[in-house]
């Protein structure tokens, strides 16, 4: 991909999420121009959250073992699940034996350690037979160094670099790559 593509790749991606922001801000009645002014929904503000890493949440670390504890939440009064992230670890360059859980392998593949696809998907249908809402924790800025990502390194080749520390190029203190977020910026010719 040449320079110019990647340009305005990069100015469509800029311009559709500049409008996508500025379209939910008016749709929802906030003043765009005015960010304290978007209010969250009651259940949202009176909502109990409790976050859980599922390796450390049990002895077993899996998707049954909490599962198994949707009631104990629910008499907790916790109304929303927060996961941490639930996919594979990346093998390469890895932090000790295990690897930060936010240096994603394939963001659509679920962690064996934790169970299948199905008991994922069992966690989630009896978290809501009781009105508790799953929310996933995915950092999209963030993935592995051996994620399937890397098989298409044009994707990855964005001409971003970190601002504050160049020798760091991309790689952050968990041996996760970061895409483009806050602080990288972009390189010019």
């Amino acid at each position: 991909m040449n320079r110019i593509q990647q340009k305005l790749r990069y100015l469509l991606a800029t311009a559709l999420t500049g409008c996508l922001a500025i379209n939910s801000a008016v749709g929802s009645g906030a003043d765009p121009n005015n960010p304290s002014t978007r209010t969250s929904p009651d259940w949202l503000r009176r909502a109990v959250v409790y976050e859980i890493f599922p390796r450390n949440f049990s002895k077993e670390g899996d998707f049954n073992a909490i599962t198994a504890r949707l009631d104990e939440l629910k008499h907790l009064g916790v109304d929303i699940l927060w996961l941490m992230p639930i996919h594979p670890i990346g093998e390469k360059v890895k932090k000790g034996s295990i690897g930060s859980p936010f240096a994603v392998r394939d963001f659509y593949a679920i962690n064996p350690d934790y169970g299948t696809t199905n008991d994922f998907k069992r966690l989630i249908e009896e978290a809501h037979k009781r009105d508790i809402k799953v929310v996933m924790d995915i950092v999209a800025g963030q993935t592995a160094w051996d994620s399937v990502l890397m098989e298409h390194p044009d994707f990855l080749s964005q001409g971003y670099e970190w601002s504050d520390h160049p020798a760091q190029s991309r790689l952050d203190g968990c041996g996760r790559i970061e895409l483009c977020e806050s602080r990288c910026a972009p390189l010019h010719d």
